[in-house]
């Protein structure tokens, strides 16, 4: 079992240094949430696997909010937002909807994304929480 767990890690190690580590979905103070990720194979910049990152793919919010519209990756008039993707959204739009949805209770956002939390929760340097 040891030797299996060994061999997972390593291709997840080796997969995040290709294509950049997969961040948990964020979920904030008031219920909303919404997947933060970049990578090489994400609407972001800089596209690697390394950051700090500038702009990052925001994706399938729980609900339609008016600070990630104009990045929408596809028709808002006729698409439901809450299942489509948000390109090259900037880091500090990111931050801004954290602020407003009353900061993040979980989850986890790509390096250059401040992961402002809500009050009664700490986020760790290492990606955990702790109340």
């Amino acid at each position: 079992m040891k030797k299996i767990q060994k061999r997972w890690d390593d291709q997840r190690t080796e997969l995040e240094s290709k294509f950049g580590k997969r961040c948990k979905r964020v979920e904030c103070a008031d219920g909303f949430s919404m997947s933060v990720q970049a990578g090489t194979a994400n609407y972001c910049t800089p596209r690697s696997a390394l950051g700090p990152y500038t702009e990052v793919e925001v994706g399938f919010p729980t609900i339609d909010d008016y600070l990630l519209e104009p990045y929408f990756d596809g028709d808002s008039n006729t698409e439901d937002v809450t299942k489509g993707v948000y390109s090259y959204v900037p880091v500090q739009v990111v931050t801004n909807v954290l602020a407003k949805h009353g900061g993040m209770v979980s989850g986890e956002v790509p390096d250059g994304v401040i992961p402002l939390c809500a009050k009664h929760r700490e986020h760790t340097n290492k990606g955990e929480w702790k109340t």
